[in-house]
């Protein structure tokens, strides 16, 4: 390690202009998201928000609205499944019980 070789210089910042661009073949084109140094936007999010700000849509509602729609998508594919699954379980078992 004290081989008087040093750290390279540069690092890797996927928010950079030329990093989506830089990619092979031009995926950098199909790439669905806009990067920031924070975080990653769905472009179809970016596209849907122009005509609702235009419309009197505020930032911080729209922001409520995303939030919303993830709740309501997890709580479907995440929480109701398994509710669903433990509460026939549970039904078969008092069934098998009564017997």
């Amino acid at each position: 390690a004290g081989g008087g070789e040093e750290d390279p210089a540069y690092t890797f910042m996927g928010y950079e202009q030329g990093a989506r661009t830089g990619l092979p073949h031009g995926y950098g084109e199909q790439f669905p998201a806009f990067l920031t140094y924070r975080a990653g936007v769905d472009l179809q999010l970016v596209d849907l928000m122009r005509p609702l700000c235009d419309k009197g849509v505020r930032p911080n509602v729209f922001s409520n609205i995303l939030f919303e729609l993830h709740t309501k998508r997890y709580t479907k594919v995440y929480i109701k499944p398994s509710t669903r699954r433990s509460s026939a379980r549970c039904w078969r078992a008092s069934r098998w019980h009564r017997r």
